[in-house]
């Protein structure tokens, strides 16, 4: 399939046709194609009507497929006719003067997203040119500030805002043709400080919960919106990275790892691979020493020194560059930006491509009421019991520095460790890499 301008994204709108007609259009924003499913044929839209830049997005409704250029302008296809276009087929969305920035459907309408406003469209069935009409009552004042930004799923429709007052903000309409503001002021000034260079955006419903995933990749951040709990998360994701081991040794059953600029942090899960002595070959969480060294725990029986060619196989943390969404016979599967790879979302796996997904939560700063120091006795995590460990820090400087993660067993009676000093202010962060599930219902923190 050759494309006019590689590497450009591309969007996808299936054709549901009372002709019969089965397939799909697929566009980016310089090529179109449609996907016959009864002929298994991919046709180029060649027809010399066709806008030769577009915006993102594509909208099919009532046998016309409807696309948007830069100046607003809404071009349709022939009816049931999605290789033939003409140029006088068009309708302007000119609630206000502002640019074209992204079309959808919504609904049993179709979205012209501009700059600063947001309008909709009917099927008026109009005799000539478009068949759209606008609903004049409908026409927001938030506009959209980058297309890749649309999604519309579960009768949802959810973009990126953009308000001259306000600057940026995450809109949804729900169910209506009123939009409700979603984001909180944190998450407004993450987009109002990225470059909007480069936006992946999905929205699905899995295991009871609706998300929107918001990749902005010049932050290097991935947001996600859970409509069922109207909360905001950052998931992120972690891909293998191997370092060479120069010098392993054990003194009382905690080895250390002599591997330059192994790039590893405090509490990072690592897999050992290629020493003599199989006591050091583990996939353990470590600790932290210095760029170049870092600790595990080994049986006190190990020989040492360690021989062998060793190497250490950690993972290194990016956004969740897993940004092309589909349900495809009934399975939940996405794709790699970077590797390509299909996967399946699934609410049983604990694992990316053999890595672990990193769980961090982190609690608001704690003060009991008062500057007074408090000493604290024990630390328990309330959840299920699983046969793993978790890791536990904290810091007592507004998040500036923590001490280093403690490990509590999840599978005992009581997950606790105790001995947790006094603080003024202090916040909490627990941490998960296991491949086991990992559900908490509360920190329990008690004096001494």
């Amino acid at each position: 399939m050759a494309v006019t301008v590689p590497g450009l994204p591309f969007q996808f709108c299936l054709q549901d046709s009372a002709s019969g007609a089965q397939g799909f259009m697929f566009k980016s924003t310089h090529d179109a194609y449609i996907f016959d499913g009864i002929a298994s044929t991919v046709t180029k839209i060649t027809d010399t009507d066709y806008p030769a830049v577009t915006v993102p997005g594509v909208a099919f409704l009532d046998g016309y497929f409807f696309v948007m250029d830069a100046t607003a302008t809404i071009y349709n296809s022939g009816l049931e006719l999605p290789l033939s276009w003409n140029s006088l087929n068009f309708i302007q969305c000119e609630a206000e003067p502002d640019a074209g920035v992204a079309i959808a459907k919504y609904q049993n309408y179709v979205v012209g997203f501009g700059q600063w406003t947001t309008q909709f469209f009917y099927d008026a069935a109009n005799p000539a040119g478009s068949p759209l009409s606008p609903i004049e009552s409908s026409t927001i004042q938030v506009g959209c500030a980058n297309g890749y930004s649309v999604v519309q799923f579960d009768d949802k429709l959810v973009w990126m805002g953009n308000c001259r007052e306000k600057g940026r903000s995450v809109y949804a309409c729900d169910g209506s043709m009123s939009p409700m503001q979603i984001s909180d002021p944190s998450i407004s000034r993450i987009l109002n400080a990225d470059s909007l260079a480069e936006v992946y955006s999905w929205g699905a419903g899995f295991n009871g919960h609706s998300l929107y995933v918001l990749s902005l990749v010049t932050s290097g951040i991935t947001l996600v919106y859970d409509f069922s709990t109207k909360a905001w998360s950052h998931f992120t994701r972690r891909v293998a990275s191997a370092k060479t081991v120069s010098a392993l040794s054990q003194v009382n059953g905690v080895a250390t790892a002599t591997s330059t600029a192994h790039g590893f942090a405090d509490g990072d899960e690592v897999t050992h691979s290629g020493a003599g002595q199989a006591g050091y070959n583990i996939a353990t969480n470590i600790t932290y020493i210095d760029a170049d060294h870092y600790n595990y725990e080994v049986a006190a029986a190990t020989i040492s020194p360690a021989t062998g060619t060793i190497t250490a196989t950690g993972s290194t943390e990016r956004y969740f560059d897993l940004t092309y969404y589909a349900n495809v016979a009934g399975k939940d599967v996405v794709q790699g930006a970077t590797d390509g790879i299909i996967y399946e979302v699934l609410g049983t796996s604990y694992q990316d491509n053999g890595v672990s997904i990193d769980v961090t939560g982190r609690t608001t700063i704690f003060d009991a009421g008062s500057v007074d120091r408090k000493a604290i006795g024990s630390a328990e995590i309330v959840g299920d019991k699983v046969a793993a460990t978790a890791l536990l820090r904290w810091s007592d400087d507004d998040y500036a520095t923590s001490n280093k993660y403690r490990k509590i067993d999840l599978a005992a009676t009581r997950a606790r460790i105790r001995r947790l000093g006094s603080f003024s202010r202090r916040s909490y962060e627990i941490r998960h890499t296991a491949n086991t599930p990992f559900r908490v219902e509360a920190l329990e923190i008690k004096g001494e």
